[in-house]
This record gives C-alpha cells, structure tokens and sequence, in this order.
C-alpha cells in the first residue's frame, strides 16, 4: 500500500467494539449517574464516568483522558457553552456533545461557534439516550479518523499540505514546516498567495489553478527560488480543495545533471575511438549497449536486446566466474572500478578477448543503482602477449643470459637467468636501467650504445667489471646486437 493509499485508508470509520470512555457532566450528581448509566445501557461498549464537580472534570480529563465528554447545559457554575470553550482551550479537539433538556437556537447556535461536535436537545427525540450515544460514536469515530489521519501525515516522508476551496492552507505536516522553514501556525488559516507572494505568475500556481479548475491530479517538477529546491510535487484535488505532496529532490537532480555532464564528456571523449560503452541498471538489469559495443561481436545493433543477458551469455564459460567476481566486488564498494580481461563469442562463433571497465556512477545508500562502462577489443594485444611468452621461453631454454634493452637502455625483457643475476623476477626487472649499458657508456669513449641504437654500427662487444646484486666485481662479457 502507498503513502497516499495509507491516507485514505486512515480516514476508516474504527472496528466496531472498540471501547470509548465517557465523562458525563450534569447539574447534580444524581442526574449525572442517571445520564450514565442509560449510556452504558444502551451500549456496554461505552463505559462512562459521571460527576457534577467543575474540579473533578478536569483532573480527570488531565490524569486519565477520555475519548468523549457529554455535558447538560446548566450546572452548578455556569454552565455547557463555558465548560466547551475551556475545554477546547485545555484539550484542543476532544469530542465534546452537549445535552440540554430542551431545544434553543440560541444555545444551539452558541454550541457550533464554540466548537461542540455534536448538540442533542432530549425533548426532540422519544429515545434521548440512543440517540445520545450514536452522536457519541460519530463524534468519536470521526476524532479518531481523524488523529489517524494526522498521525500519518506527520509519519510520511513526504511534505504534506492541504488547501481549502479559498486557497487557505487547512493542513502541513511536519515535514513540510521542516523544508518550507516556517512554522504552521503562522500558515494555517491563511491564503497561499499571502503566505507565499512570490508564487505569482510562477508555473506552480498555474500548476495550482489547473488542478483546482479541472479536478485533475498531476505530477511535476518545480524549482523552488524561495528555498532553492528542487520539488517533485503531487496535486490531488477534492471537492473541499486541494492535498500536496512534495518532496525536496534536490540532491537527485544534482546526480542527474553530474551524470549528464559525464555522459556527454564521456562520449566526446569516445568519438573515434573503436570503443564500445555500456549503461547498466542494477536494480532491473536493463543495459544499454551502443553500435560499437554490438560491432565488435559482429551483430547489428538491432539483434543486440538491452538485457543483462546479452552480455553473460556471450562470455566464455572458463571465464565467467572470474569475471562476476570482480564485477561483485566492485558492486560491494571493495573496489575502486571494475576491471577485467575475458572472452566473448561472436556473431561468427570465434572468441575476441575483451578489456572491460567500468564503475558505479550512482548508489541509493550502499545499493548500486547504475553503472557504466567500456569494451575494447583487446584480441591483437593478447596475441602479442602469448608470442612474447612464447620468445621469452624459447631464450630460458639458450645457454646464455639474454636480455632486450629500449634505446634508453631500459630491460624490456629479460630471461630467467639475466634477472636471477640481478635477483628479481623477469617482470619485476622491466623497465629498470642496465647496469651493464651504464658500465659501458663509463669506460668507453664516446657512447657506443647510442651509436648502437642510431645504426651507426651493427653489434657493441666486450668485457667490464660490474658490481651486481650481492656479487661485487663481477667480469661480464657482453654482446648487444641491433
């Protein structure tokens, strides 16, 4: 059930059987415990306490409460109307019915300007009492609606307020006075155009009149000036008025717009690359793919569906464990982005090795809600990676130590045996600078390594003492050929 079905649903009239506690006020106490026991009697669900002391009504409404109080108009110090007024002073809403031995305009018309729910003359009805406690329970049954009512309102996250037929605010919750920063009582009972000026020629009080004209409900977004605030505002109207309900959307336009912004620089940034991009929606596992993403599987882009499933179906089974993995762990926040190597069937059934990247771009708490990524084919490259491997095993199987230096004379790949020398790893020694390119370019005239590097002579040979790795004053005899 939604917050506003909620609502509705509180305005139900109570389960019958529930109880209500009566305090019965009379002139004497005889009449008092007369009134109340023909209540109890006409209904035993309604248990009613009689007292014809002014004192004792309210140390009883203050210590105990009760759900109704039933007053005759004359009593020992003045008289109903007085009680009524004090007691909507004191107690605000509490049902209050009024029971006079007869009927008076006047008094009757005092009664509704002082607030009585209900006004019961005995001499009109030839059952006084029952007709008494249906009052009572119409008057209870429409307090506690509406307490239920307010209760829920106060409850719900969303900001609530309610306009008359004359534009007066009747109604806000606390989160309403929370994000409009005023308080209600300086609201209620005034026209919205008062309260808030800067509303006119705005779209929402277009939005506002529409709504109250036509009868329609509507749903928009409004940039609030007065609180700079973004709003997604509901309007319902009634034949009474009008319910609105808002809720401050600021931080998710905010998103929306970062996202935008990184959208469009994310595809500048792609235009010309061979590039696929994916947009991926957790909570529905719907995903977007562009043309590029399906081009490089060799399917049109109109055979590729936006499903989470047109990706994992085309992923090898040796590699799809692996790669939901990664995916989890960056999903779970223990990843700063998600990477990862594997390969996907294509249209013709061969295998391509895909680089995917990506990373979540939006959370709701610590729940993925969207992620976003790349697909670079990266075929050719793992193709150069396994004949690499493969040269590097056929010089771990040669006799002497072989190694490739960049023209700077950095290791680009050595065997086992070079870096055992230097006591590394093959890969850890990568990219360091040669001691042994160093040694010559210090003994030799001139630089005959960069003579080497330019072609100006085809092979640099040798002999130097090297100080390596726990292996001081080392003679090496060397050999470089271009």
């Amino acid at each position: 059930m939604t917050e506003r079905e909620e609502g509705s649903a509180a305005g139900a009239r109570p389960t019958a059987g529930s109880p209500i506690d009566v305090l019965v006020v009379a002139g004497d106490e005889r009449a008092a415990d007369a009134t109340a026991t023909a209540i109890g009697r006409h209904d035993p669900r309604v248990t009613a306490t009689a007292t014809a002391d002014p004192d004792e009504v309210f140390r009883t409404l203050d210590n105990e409460g009760v759900d109704c109080v039933v007053s005759e108009h004359d009593l020992p110090e003045g008289h109903g109307i007085g009680l009524l007024e004090t007691v909507r002073d004191r107690h605000g809403d509490l049902p209050f019915v009024l029971f006079v031995r007869d009927g008076s305009a006047t008094v009757a018309s005092e009664a509704v300007s002082a607030g009585a729910d209900e006004y019961v003359p005995k001499g009109e009805f030839s059952d006084p009492f029952e007709t008494l406690v249906s009052r009572i329970e119409d008057a209870v049954s429409r307090a506690r609606a509406e307490r239920q009512l307010t209760d829920h309102l106060d409850r719900m996250t969303d900001a609530f307020c309610g306009l008359d037929d004359d534009w007066r605010l009747t109604y806000l919750n606390a989160h309403a006075s929370e994000l409009l920063d005023r308080d209600a009582d300086d609201l209620l009972g005034r026209r919205i155009w008062d309260c808030f000026p800067g509303l006119d020629g705005t779209a929402l009080e277009s939005e506002l009149r529409s709504a109250m004209e036509t009868g329609e409900s509507s749903t928009f977004e409004y940039h609030a000036d007065l609180i700079d605030a973004d709003l997604e505002i509901d309007l319902y109207p009634s034949p009474t008025g009008l319910s609105a309900y808002f809720r401050d959307v600021t931080e998710r336009k905010e998103r929306e717009r970062e996202l935008e912004e990184l959208s469009e620089r994310f595809q500048l940034a792609l235009e010309g690359a061979d590039v696929g991009v994916w947009d991926w929606n957790v909570r529905t596992d719907e995903v977007q793919f562009d043309d590029r993403w399906a081009a490089m599987l060799g399917y049109d882009p109109s055979e590729i569906a936006f499903d989470l499933s047109e990706w994992e179906d085309r992923v090898h089974p040796d590699d799809i464990g692996r790669v939901w993995e990664a995916l989890e762990a960056h999903l779970a926040g223990e990843t700063a982005h998600f990477q990862c190597d594997y390969r996907m069937r294509t249209k013709r059934g061969d295998w391509r090795w895909i680089r995917d990247r990506g990373r979540v771009v939006e959370r709701d708490g610590d729940e993925p809600v969207r992620a976003v990524g790349i697909h670079i084919d990266v075929t050719d490259e793992k193709a150069r990676e396994r004949a690499l491997e493969r040269y590097r095993r056929l010089l771990d199987e040669l006799p002497e130590s072989v190694c490739e230096y960049d023209a700077e004379g950095r290791f680009s790949l050595a065997t086992d045996r070079v870096a055992s020398v230097y006591g590394a790893s093959p890969d850890d020694l990568t990219g360091r600078e040669s001691l042994l390119v160093e040694r010559i370019r210090e003994t030799a005239d001139g630089d005959p390594f960069d003579d080497l590097v330019a072609g100006d002579r085809e092979r640099l040979s040798g002999t130097v003492e090297l100080d390596l790795p726990d292996r001081p004053e080392t003679i090496v005899d060397y050999d470089l050929q271009r």
